[in-house]
C-alpha cells in the first residue's frame, strides 16, 4: 500500500517527510532472517505482527525506497536504509529454487490481490524481478557497486529462467505447473513489469489476458494500478487512459467519495471481509488514478 500512496503523494501533496517517516517506521521492525512485517501500528507504541511477513510487500518496500531516493535525492536516508532493502532482496534470492523461481518458505505469505484461491508463484517472481531491477539502479546511484554487480547477474539469469519455466509459447501466456496452470492477469502483468517479456509480444499477452473470460481478473484498485503501470511500460498510453476512465471513473459515477478497497464492476457485493459495509479498510491503496492522471495525462 505504501508504495502506491507515496507515488500519489509525490504528485498531489508532496509531503516527502511523511514517506520518509513510513520508511523508517518499517525499517525499525527489521529482524535478521525475516521479511519486514506487512503492517505496523504506532499507538500506544510501535508494534507489529512478526508473523505477518509478506514477500511482495517486503519487496515493494525496497521499491518505495528506490523511488523515494529518485524523487528526493536524499542520500543520507538512502544510505541508512539500504541495508534493510538489501536484506529483503537477499532473503528472496536465497529462497529461489533450483530453477531460479521464487518460493514461499514456511511461515511467509504472498498477497498480490484479494482474488480467492489465486496462485502466486509467477506473480511473485515478477515482483522480485521488478524490485531487483529497481534496486540495481538504486545501489549504483548510492555507490553500492559490488552489490549492484552481484544483483545484475541474478537478474539476467532469473529473467531467462522465468521465461523458460513459466511461459507457454503455444498459448501466448504465462501458464505453468508452478501455478497449477491457473491463467491470471496478475501473472501476465507482473511478468511484464519484471521485464521477462516486452514490446509487441508483451502487449499481445496483456490484451489477450484482459479480454479472456477464462483469465482470472483483478478485484482491487491496488492490482488494477499494476495493470495500468504495465500499460505505461508498454507505451499503451491511450489504452491506459481508457482503462482508468472505465474502472476508477465508474466508481465516481456510482457516487464514491473515496475509491473502494475492492471493486468489481459486475458484482458490487464482492468483499474480502464478507460484508460490503466493511469494504474500504484499505481504500488509500486505491488512490493512484490521481498519480497516473497528474504524471502522464495532465497536459
Amino acid at each position: 500500500d505504501l508504495r502506491l500512496q507515496a507515488l500519489t503523494d509525490y504528485y498531489v501533496y508532496r509531503n516527502d517527510s511523511l514517506v520518509r517517516r513510513c520508511l523508517y517506521l518499517f525499517a525499525a521492525c527489521a529482524e535478521e532472517g525475516k521479511y519486514l512485517p506487512g503492517c505496523l501500528y504506532c499507538k500506544p507504541e510501535l508494534f507489529y505482527d512478526d508473523g505477518m511477513g509478506i514477500m511482495d510487500y517486503a519487496l515493494l518496500y525496497t521499491v518505495t525506497l528506490c523511488e523515494y531516493y529518485e524523487h528526493t535525492r536524499d542520500l543520507e536516508t538512502a544510505r541508512e536504509l539500504f541495508p534493510v532493502a538489501r536484506q529483503q532482496m537477499d532473503l528472496t534470492i536465497a529462497a529461489l529454487d533450483q530453477n531460479h523461481i521464487v518460493t514461499l518458505p514456511s511461515g511467509w505469505a504472498g498477497f498480490i490481490d484479494w482474488v480467492p484461491d489465486i496462485q502466486l508463484v509467477t506473480a511473485e517472481e515478477g515482483v522480485f524481478l521488478f524490485a531487483l531491477e529497481k534496486n540495481i539502479v538504486f545501489a549504483r546511484a548510492i555507490g553500492e557497486y559490488e552489490t549492484a554487480d552481484q544483483w545484475e547477474r541474478v537478474l539476467e539469469y532469473s529473467r531467462n529462467a522465468a521465461h523458460l519455466q513459466l511461459f507457454d509459447e503455444g498459448k501466448n501466456a504465462f501458464l505453468n505447473s508452478y501455478d497449477h496452470f491457473q491463467y491470471s492477469v496478475h501473472a501476465q502483468v507482473w511478468m511484464i513489469l519484471g521485464g521477462v517479456i516486452s514490446g509487441e509480444r508483451a502487449r499481445s499477452v496483456l490484451q489477450q489476458a484482459l479480454g479472456s473470460k477464462d483469465c482470472l481478473q483483478p478485484v482491487t484498485p491496488y492490482m488494477h494500478h499494476y495493470v495500468v503501470e504495465s500499460m505505461m511500460k508498454l507505451s499503451m498510453k491511450s489504452e491506459a487512459l481508457e482503462y482508468i476512465k472505465n474502472y476508477w471513473g465508474s466508481m465516481v459515477q456510482l457516487g464514491a467519495d473515496t475509491f473502494w478497497e475492492v471493486y468489481v464492476k459486475d458484482d458490487l457485493n464482492v468483499s474480502p471481509y464478507g460484508d460490503i459495509l466493511m469494504n474500504s479498510y484499505c481504500h488509500a491503496w486505491s488512490c493512484t488514478s490521481s498519480y497516473f492522471i497528474r504524471k502522464y495525462f495532465n497536459q
